[in-house]
């Protein structure tokens, strides 16, 4: 990103790591507008760079020439969001940096998938890989459950019907980040490349 730009620049860059990996930013250059006397501290007034997770929470603001070349930013989410905010017409240099993907420790691939019981005629149960209840489900646990062959044998049986999914244990994901899931959900995919994502605030 060049500063070499007109006051008011604002942008975001949103990174979103593939499953079982963290994003990590090795940066090359950084030289931003210095830091000024705020009230009772320095502050990265006129320009800075900052890093946010899943959330909004506070963050550190970098500005200056606080990040060296060589510094790694390893990130503990799956996804990571960029700010530049720069509030002046002083030409700087900018930042650079490279962005690769690491593997999450805490992450740890599980085998199984969704697990599809048969009531009668009409009624499917789907559950969660391991689902009990009580115990939380595994971390990285991915599961895929095509319904066409059941809704073909169901609508074989029993024409003229829908299908409707009823929730009766759902606690999956937290609330999303502008309307957009994060790294934990449920996704069900419609006819003609129509999809919805779900978590526990929308049901």
């Amino acid at each position: 990103m060049s500063a070499d730009v007109s006051d008011g620049l604002q942008c975001a860059i949103e990174i979103i790591a593939p499953q079982g990996l963290k994003p990590r930013l090795t940066f090359h250059t950084f030289n931003l507008q210095p830091r000024k006397t705020c009230i009772e501290e320095d502050c990265c007034y006129d320009e800075k760079l900052h890093f946010r997770g899943n959330y909004p929470e506070s963050s550190t603001a970098y500005c200056g020439i606080d990040i060296s070349s060589g510094n790694e930013f390893t990130f503990d989410s799956q996804q990571v969001v960029i700010y530049h905010d720069r509030h002046s017409s002083v030409t700087t240099c900018g930042w650079s940096a490279g962005l690769t993907f690491v593997s999450d420790p805490n992450c740890i691939p599980t085998e199984g998938g969704c697990t599809l019981e048969f009531n009668d005629i009409s009624t499917y149960n789907w559950k969660s890989a391991g689902f009990d209840g009580t115990t939380e489900y595994p971390i990285c646990s991915t599961c895929t459950q095509d319904m066409t062959g059941v809704s073909v044998s169901v609508a074989s049986q029993m024409p003229n019907t829908m299908m409707y999914l009823t929730s009766e244990s759902f606690n999956v994901g937290t609330p999303p980040v502008e309307g957009e899931c994060t790294d934990d959900y449920i996704q069900i995919n419609h006819l003609y490349g129509r999809s919805e994502k779900l978590v526990a605030s929308f049901v």
